[in-house]
């Protein structure tokens, strides 16, 4: 029996087979800001790490600390362990929960934060005065779609109006 070569179709469906298989997974992540310092929301692993941190906290974590451990749910429900750092000391750990803001956007997460001793490392009581009790973690894309589509529709609207090119000059010179 004579072998034929095989047809496009046939080579066709076999990278694509092949990709389907052996296509690498990607872990569902997105960027978000957290006081000046650049996070990965981590849905896959339903953690958020610090990426780069900002100048007051880069002396505090480095790239890949945690700053929350637990279950995100992407643009809904959140809940798990926040974590405070203190230069010096070893983190410390306390109970969070809240949900995905679409008003800020981001997610808001609210618990009774550790009082650390004044000199030391100690955790001496907790409470929900503290600025780690209300943590906010901004949706960076979010917040730049949201930035473009206001300037859009700024500009839509500056130049729907009849009278927008007043001030201007014509191709001619003339006002």
């Amino acid at each position: 029996m004579k072998s034929r070569p095989p047809t496009l179709v046939g080579v066709a469906m076999l990278a694509i087979t092949s990709t389907v298989i052996f296509a690498p997974t990607v872990a569902l992540a997105e960027m978000f800001d957290h006081n000046g310092s650049l996070m990965i929301v981590n849905y896959d692993h339903n953690d958020i790490r610090y990426d780069t941190p900002s100048d007051r906290m880069g002396r505090v974590v480095r790239p890949g600390d945690p700053a929350f451990t637990g279950h995100i749910q992407r643009r809904g429900e959140i809940e798990g362990t926040a974590y405070v750092y203190k230069k010096g000391c070893n983190f410390i750990f306390y109970q969070v929960s809240g949900r995905y803001d679409p008003a800020i956007p981001g997610y808001v997460m609210t618990g009774a934060a550790p009082i650390r001793e004044k000199r030391g490392c100690g955790v001496v009581g907790y409470t929900m005065k503290s600025p780690n009790a209300r943590l906010v973690y901004v949706d960076i894309a979010e917040k730049e779609k949201r930035e473009q589509d206001d300037y859009a529709k700024s500009v839509y609207e500056t130049e729907s109006d009849p009278n927008w090119m007043h001030g201007f000059k014509d191709p001619t010179g003339k006002p």
